[in-house]
C-alpha cells in the first residue's frame, strides 16, 4: 500500500530544482542574518566603551592570506582562536592589536577582522540565489505552458 499525497509527489518531481533552491535560499539567508547580527553585536560592544582585554597570553600566530589569519590566545585560563587582519598578523605586535571579550557568546574578537564589506558580500550572494530561484520558476512556468497545460495565475 502506497502512502503519501500524489499531488505533493507530482509537485516534487516537476519542481525539485525549485525546492532545492528554496532550501538553499533559507540556509543562505539564515547564515546572512546570523552574520549581520554578529557584526552589529560586536560593534555595539566596541562602541559602548567596553575596554579591550589586556591580560592574555599569545600561544600561536597563524598568518594565512586565503583562509584568514588567526591567533590562539589564553585568556582567563581558557584558549580562544581570534581572527585578525593579515596586515596585523604579518607585523604582529600584541600591544598594537585590540581584542574584546563578548560575555554573551563567550568569545574574544578583534573588531578589525570583521568588516561591513563581509556583510554586503553576503547580501549579494543572497540576492544572487534569489535571482537564480526566480529564473528557475520562470523556466518551469514556460515549460508547463508550452506543454499545453493551463497557465498559472
Amino acid at each position: 500500500m502506497k502512502h503519501g499525497f500524489p499531488i505533493i509527489k507530482l509537485f516534487m518531481k516537476r519542481n525539485k530544482n525549485i525546492i532545492g533552491l528554496i532550501v538553499l535560499n533559507i540556509f543562505v539567508w539564515g547564515f546572512g542574518i546570523t552574520l549581520i547580527y554578529s557584526y552589529y553585536h560586536r560593534q555595539s560592544i566596541v562602541e559602548n566603551g567596553t575596554p579591550p582585554i589586556s591580560r592574555y597570553e599569545v600561544l600561536e600566530v597563524n598568518c594565512r592570506i586565503k583562509s584568514g589569519s588567526s591567533i590562539k590566545i589564553l585568556y582567563n585560563n581558557k584558549p580562544y582562536y581570534v581572527g585578525i587582519p593579515y596586515k596585523q598578523c604579518k607585523n604582529f605586535n600584541p600591544n598594537a592589536i585590540q581584542l574584546f571579550y563578548d560575555e554573551d557568546n563567550d568569545l574574544v574578537f578583534c573588531p578589525d577582522a570583521m568588516h561591513m564589506r563581509m556583510v554586503v558580500f553576503m547580501g549579494v550572494v543572497d540576492l544572487s540565489f534569489l535571482i537564480w530561484l526566480a529564473v528557475e520558476i520562470i523556466k518551469t512556468r514556460k515549460k508547463k505552458c508550452s506543454k499545453g497545460d493551463e497557465q498559472w495565475n
